[in-house]
């Protein structure tokens, strides 16, 4: 006998789906601050930073950086500049 479209597979329902969903998002959300710090700790020590050093010190794509900088720009902790971001103070 054949599933219809409409049911999940055996052992697949809704809620497990979702709770898969929200671990990822968590562990990703984990991520995505970790490496924001990392950012924060190379501003300070270098005073400037590049998208392209950065995405290849921290195995993202340039986009990621360019929105992490970006984050980090209206949380008051970097200034973007042309192509990277300078530390603020």
């Amino acid at each position: 006998m054949a599933r219809s479209a409409q049911s999940p597979a055996p052992g697949h329902d809704g809620r497990a789906r979702a709770d898969r969903a929200r671990r990822t998002r968590g562990l990703r959300q984990a991520r995505a601050a970790e490496r924001r710090a990392r950012i924060v700790e190379l501003l300070r020590e270098r005073r400037s930073v590049r998208v392209s050093s950065l995405s290849v010190a921290l195995g993202v794509s340039q986009m990621t950086i360019r929105r992490d900088l970006e984050r980090l720009d209206g949380e008051g902790l970097a200034t973007r500049a042309y192509g990277g971001a300078l530390a603020r103070g």
